[in-house]
Formats: C-alpha cells, sequence, structure tokens
C-alpha cells in the first residue's frame, strides 16, 4: 500500500502534492502556502521527516528542531525558537540526559570538571553534601559520618571529619594522636577501641534465615585471648572478620590480651560466622587461649532458652547431669578452676540449702546464675581451634536440648543419651571430638589427662 493511500488522500489532494520531491520543497510548501487538508499536512510530515515547532507554528525537518521536555511530556522546538526562547521559557541542556528541559538547571561536581543537569537527573543521579549543598556524580566524592550525614571534602577537611582508626567510626572533630600518629574518635582517644570492662554497648540478636523468627535460643560467647597484646589495632582487625558488631574488652584476668564477645546469636548464626579465619589472624598476631592458664570461654544462654527458668531446679538438674557425666569436665579441657569452680554434689546441695544458695550467688562457678537474663556456662577452657570451638558450642547446644527434655523427670542422663542427640542434630566435630580426645566411656582409655589439644592444630 502506498503513503498516499494510507492518508486516504483524495485525487484533488494527490494531484496537490505530486511534484512534492524533497524535504526543502516539502517544507516551502506546508509554511507558505495556506488550504491544505489535514490529511496533506500528515501525509508530507510522515513521507518527509517534519514536524511543527510548538512555538512559530513552522515546520521544520526533525534535523532541525528539538524535543523539549516540559513536566515529563515533550514538544518540539524548532532551532530558533529554542535560541530565542530559550531565556523567557527556561530551556536548557541536560548534560547527563543529554535532553532539551524546561525548568531548573543545576551545576555538578563530576571530579575534574562541572556539568548541567535537569532537576529530574538531579533527584535520581546525583549525590549531595548536607552542609554546603553542593551536588556529585557519585558518591565517592562523599564521606558519611556515623549519623548517616554526608560531607564534601572541602567540608569534612573544615569541620575535621575523618574515620578513627582505632573503631572504623566516622565522626565529627575526630582528634589527631601524635603518639599513635592516628586520627582517633573521642571514644576511643580517651578509651581506645578496646572498652573497659563491663562498659555498656548494644545488643543485636543474630539469627539466620533458618531460624523460626521467633526463636528465643541465643548464645552469647566470651571468646579470652592472651600473650598477644591489649592491642586496639589488632583487636580491631580481629574483629573485622566477623559480621555482627562483636566487641572487645578489658579483662584483667588476662595477661597481654583483651576478651571478644559476641552479639547473641542462633547455634546456626555462630555456624556462619567468620570465626575460623579470626582465630587463623589471632594466632599469626602471636594471641594464645588454650595454650595459656588463664583463658576461659564463656557462653551465655539466655534464659527464655530455657523451658524451666527456675534457678534452684536449674542447679540441682545441671549438678546431677555433671555427677553422672563426668566426662563433660574432662572435654571442657580445663586445668584451673580458678574462676569456674566445679558444682557440688546434688547429693550436698540437696542437703545443705547454704550450700546451694552459695552456688547460686557466686558468679566464679562452672554455671554462673547470677545474670538477669543469661545463664553462664565458664566451664570451658579458651580455644583459637576451630574445630574444638564447633565441638564445644554443639555440647553447650545439646546441653541446652537435654535440659529442657529431662529436667521434670528423674531420669539419669548418660553419655549415650547424649551422643544419640548429636547423631541425630548432625553434630560431626562434638562426636569426633569425642573420639579423638579418648573421652568414649566404654573405651576404658585413660590417656586424656595427656594435654595434647594444641591451638593450631585441626583435628
Amino acid at each position: 500500500m502506498e503513503l498516499m493511500d494510507l492518508y486516504n488522500l483524495t485525487l484533488e489532494e494527490r494531484e496537490e502534492v505530486k511534484d512534492i520531491k524533497s524535504t526543502t520543497e516539502a517544507v516551502a510548501f506546508l509554511n507558505d502556502y495556506e488550504g491544505y487538508s489535514t490529511n496533506v499536512q500528515k501525509y508530507l510530515c510522515e513521507a518527509f521527516e517534519l514536524v511543527q515547532c510548538e512555538i512559530c507554528r513552522r515546520f521544520e525537518c526533525t534535523n532541525d528542531t528539538h524535543l523539549v521536555r516540559d513536566n515529563g511530556t515533550y514538544v518540539n522546538y524548532c532551532n530558533d525558537c529554542v535560541n530565542t526562547e530559550a531565556e523567557r521559557r527556561n530551556i536548557h541542556y541536560c548534560d547527563h540526559c543529554e535532553e532539551f528541559v524546561s525548568g531548573g538547571i543545576y551545576t555538578v561536581n563530576c571530579g575534574n570538571y562541572s556539568e548541567s543537569w535537569c532537576e529530574e537527573c538531579i533527584d535520581r543521579d546525583t549525590y549531595q553534601c548536607d552542609h554546603c549543598g553542593e551536588l556529585f556524580d557519585t558518591p565517592d566524592n562523599l564521606i558519611v559520618d556515623r549519623s548517616g550525614q554526608s560531607w564534601c571534602e572541602y567540608c569534612a577537611d573544615e569541620y575535621n571529619v575523618h574515620t578513627c582508626d582505632s573503631c572504623g567510626s566516622t565522626e565529627v572533630n575526630v582528634l589527631y594522636d601524635d603518639y599513635s600518629d592516628r586520627y582517633l574518635c573521642e571514644d576511643c582517644y580517651e578509651h581506645g577501641f578496646i572498652k573497659d570492662y563491663h562498659d555498656d554497648y548494644d545488643l543485636d540478636f543474630m539469627r539466620t534465615d533458618k531460624d523460626d523468627k521467633y526463636t528465643s535460643r541465643y548464645i552469647g560467647i566470651e571468646f579470652e585471648v592472651g600473650e598477644g597484646g591489649e592491642d586496639d589495632t589488632k583487636a580491631k582487625s580481629a574483629l573485622d572478620f566477623l559480621q555482627q558488631d562483636a566487641v572487645a574488652m578489658h579483662d584483667g584476668s588476662l595477661n597481654e590480651g583483651f576478651e571478644i564477645i559476641t552479639m547473641p546469636c542462633t547455634y546456626e548464626y555462630h555456624l556462619q560466622e567468620n570465626y575460623k579465619e579470626m582465630f587463623q589472624y589471632l594466632l599469626s598476631e602471636g594471641y594464645t587461649s588454650h595454650d595459656n592458664d588463664f583463658c576461659g570461654m564463656h557462653m551465655h544462654v539466655s534464659r527464655e532458652a530455657f523451658i524451666y527458668d527456675d534457678n534452684n531446679a536449674l542447679l540441682l538438674f545441671f549438678a546431677k547431669l555433671f555427677d553422672n557425666n563426668s566426662w563433660i569436665y574432662k572435654f571442657s579441657r580445663r586445668r584451673n578452676y580458678e574462676y569456674c569452680a566445679k558444682l557440688p554434689l546434688v547429693y550436698d546441695l540437696i542437703e545443705n540449702s547454704a550450700k546451694c544458695r552459695d552456688t547460686l550467688t557466686n558468679r566464679y562457678m562452672a554455671i554462673n546464675f547470677k545474670n538477669r537474663d543469661t545463664i553462664e556456662f565458664r566451664l570451658w577452657r579458651g580455644t583459637l581451634n576451630y574445630n574444638t570451638f564447633i565441638a564445644t558450642l554443639q555440647l553447650q547446644d545439646l546441653i541446652i536440648s537435654i535440659t529442657n527434655a529431662f529436667i521434670n523427670t528423674n531420669n539419669n542422663i548418660t553419655q549415650k543419651d547424649f551422643i544419640a542427640l548429636a547423631k541425630y542434630k548432625g553434630y560431626e566435630q562434638f562426636l569426633n571430638y569425642l573420639k579423638a580426645k579418648n573421652l568414649l566411656e566404654d573405651t576404658n582409655n585413660t590417656e586424656y589427662d595427656k594435654d595434647n589439644n594444641n591451638e593450631s592444630e585441626v583435628l
């Protein structure tokens, strides 16, 4: 079908345009003559790619016009009208979207040069200094402080905004420490990255997508390390391996070290954390945990993880459990019980209420009941061996499950019950550790007392 047929040109209209062969002739016809039909106009515009200027109403070739965006719609302007009407109608060319727009135009810092951008591009694609208002094409030219405020380089220099070399937080009025040749935030300048003993810090409860979103079964861990120095930079580097916001804290019982305190995490979350890499880093910096006589690994279990939250009942259950399973103390690898005394025999607790009371009020027992929200298992010896840590974490989780299953019964729980549950849960590290350390009760093996669990070895 011919284009003339498409526009239903009459014989008279066809005769009228039959001699028009070029764009110039079509433009001249439409602009210089009157009386032609709408069909003729549409035909010539399509055949020769012509558009009508919205201002002067003249027809021009599309190559000699510009589409101008005005409040989301596009209108055609001829070259002359774009130039003559630019100031009156506020028409500008946007360097970003490469379009003519009617409206505001803004200068954007693009590094070594500046560009003019329209308001839509500004709203969508720029980043602004919250203090001087300068616009940038990339966030790389801005510093974001801890409060979320953005600073350009000039404003950051003026207000002394820097990233603390100790804790990594970006702050205003960061102080320069001549002694260490570092920029430090006010808190680190006064206290350092390693917090003072029992300083306050915020808790985040960490779980994975596998966990029930309503779970209350959380374990927070204190890893004690020593002999590598109470060093802010090393502590910060160690914690950088973790996804969670763990805390480094001073502990006066440690020799040249510190303790790493995790957030309350589910068992599954602990499994996905980068503890192995953190342990390897600490070992490379000369730290020890198992291979000294003063480091422990304390596990704080949320009280809500236990279905029966009564200190007396829990103490009696744990005392009986440990009486019947002396291998747990061997598993703990403890040799020094100065800060984690063994629980009294369950018989003594039943017969002597004062001893029961004293045990519950002494935080330096193998199990500490004094905390409001957690029960602290202090019996585990420190370690930087990842497999030993996971085996211990699995035993801790087994203790929680067995406590909830049997606290209201008179059952005598034995190692076989732990092993059966571990097999059901797939706790291979725990099972392998029992075997590797000769802790299986049916082997009659007494060789465990050899201190053969070196920090750097892999089971």
